[in-house]
């Protein structure tokens, strides 16, 4: 849980120096211990763990109203198993048993108490209840197991973020506030949206420029974060009380972008500039990175593990994660069948996953997917480490 003894000073220092790689050469305050920050070098070769099984889909247009999905942005696994998948075009969130037959819907498109307009997070809190995040209508919607509507409040956060990047949980809320250029917060709320804390994310740029560096970051459920810049391969770990306590490099790089790339990049971000009505600076190629980004987005599972998503050259997805245990140990890469949408949070169990895959034609599935016959782990591992999804290292004293 994020703490109220954090002091501004200290955070902001270290944050800058996870964004400038400054090591552990950071400023402390006096209520903050000394910290050794252990820095780890996982092996640059991708070692395979076990092999992905699809065990249930959700999306494939099959059933009795056509079980097709429209833009996923966030999907949940309540306490009885019902499967929660929050979707724009069409603004809805539908609702599924444990074996994917559709069982409707929570509220409807619109403005009014319990409407999405456009519905981007979700959570279930510890009465069962499902919470939806909505951007559009700036609302938190509550539903009761019994998929009645019980409650709208205004949301608190920032609609800059998408998909949220929040968190509800049996503590409460966790919320962002503010924008990147201006400076953001996570902030800890109860279940009736009391501030109880907070703390400064690091200062960064919105990513205007195709393949340009970006902050990306997830919170493991202890409280303690993990961030990474997208160009370069390094995963710092921040304790509860501010401090840097251990970094994870491999040295893997993104690949060389073709001039052809780059061009077309630029081709697209043109279009979308001006179907917004323009405005800002004109890009020209040169402001084109002519390197990938290494990383796309990073998720920590219900186990403390760190899910690293490797780039994809279809920016919204990626076909492969490197997993790390809490401590920083490289256990593997999985590969997935299909290009995943890394964007979207993965529902994290112990012996399985939920995960959105999208087609060759932009289409949306919800996949239930385990990891079978893990292989033996590599010799940064240990006997017994286990993640979510069925991850398990095997094999090694």
């Amino acid at each position: 849980m994020l703490k109220r003894r954090y002091r501004t000073r200290v955070i902001l220092a270290q944050c800058l120096a996870i964004l400038a790689g400054c090591g552990d050469d950071v400023e402390r305050s006096d209520s903050t211990s000394e910290l050794a920050l252990v820095q780890l070098q996982a092996p640059s070769e991708d070692h395979p763990l076990g092999q992905m099984e699809s065990e249930l889909a959700i999306g494939l247009g099959d059933g009795p109203e056509g079980a097709g999905l429209g833009i996923v942005w966030a999907v949940v696994e309540a306490g009885d198993g019902r499967i929660y998948v929050a979707m724009s075009v069409p603004s809805s969130v539908r609702v599924f048993s444990p074996t994917g037959v559709s069982l409707g819907s929570l509220g409807g498109p619109g403005r009014g108490p319990g409407e999405h307009m456009f519905p981007a997070g979700m959570g279930v809190d510890e009465r069962g209840r499902t919470w939806v995040v909505d951007f559009t209508n700036g609302t938190y919607s509550v539903f009761e197991p019994t998929r009645e509507f019980s409650h709208s409040a205004p949301r608190i956060g920032s609609p800059f973020w998408v998909p949220w990047p929040g968190r509800i949980d049996a503590e409460g809320i966790v919320d962002i506030r503010g924008r990147p250029s201006t400076g953001e917060w996570l902030v800890r709320l109860d279940h009736g949206l009391q501030v109880l804390d907070s703390i400064p994310l690091p200062r960064h740029t919105e990513g205007a420029v195709p393949f340009a560096p970006e902050l990306i970051w997830a919170l493991a459920p202890d409280g303690e974060f993990w961030y990474a810049m997208t160009d370069r391969y390094r995963l710092t770990k921040q304790d509860q009380r501010g401090g840097l306590v251990l970094s994870v490099e491999r040295d893997v790089s993104g690949e060389r972008l073709s001039r052809a790339e780059r061009r077309e990049a630029l081709r697209g971000m043109e279009v979308r500039m001006g179907m917004v009505g323009g405005g800002g600076p004109r890009l020209r190629l040169g402001d084109i990175p002519r390197q990938a980004p290494v990383l796309a987005r990073l998720w920590v599972d219900s186990m403390g593990c760190v899910w690293a998503h490797r780039y994809h050259p279809h920016q919204s997805t990626s076909t492969q994660a490197d997993v790390f245990t809490p401590a920083g140990r490289y256990l593997g890469t999985i590969f997935f069948p299909s290009p995943v949408v890394a964007r979207v949070r993965p529902v994290f169990s112990r012996d399985y996953m939920y995960v959105v895959e999208q087609d060759d034609l932009g289409v949306h599935v919800v996949h239930r997917i385990r990891v079978t016959g893990s292989r033996d782990a590599p010799a940064s591992s240990a006997a017994g480490d286990r993640c979510s999804g069925g991850v398990q290292a095997r094999g090694l004293a």
